[in-house]
């Protein structure tokens, strides 16, 4: 027996979250200026390298992401759509956790 595939099927699970898959998205824009980012989600390494000034990365995950930022002051972050306040100075090393309600 074969299933259509453009069917929609009822997820099981209902999320308050403003994602439609129920993930987490965090956003991380260099403004300002370049920093060595690094990010965990799930025990996986993201990704690990320089974000240049002018770049932005999206990242997404289940229930928890983790960053490490080299240069937090030069750094946007806006998580499932909500532009955060800057979490340090620059060139201040900063190292958060981001868990889904």
């Amino acid at each position: 027996p074969s299933a259509s595939a453009t069917e929609a099927t009822p997820q099981p699970s209902i999320s308050a979250s403003s994602e439609a898959n129920g993930e987490m998205k965090l956003i991380i824009s260099a403004t300002r200026g370049s920093s060595n980012i690094h990010v965990v989600a799930g025990g996986k390494t993201l990704f690990q390298d320089p974000i240049f000034q002018g770049d932005t990365k999206t990242f997404s995950a289940p229930t928890s992401i983790s960053i490490y930022l080299s240069n937090a002051g030069d750094l946007d972050l806006t998580l499932n759509g909500e532009q955060l306040a800057p979490l340090g100075a620059r060139n201040q090393e900063i190292r958060k956790t981001f868990r889904s309600k």
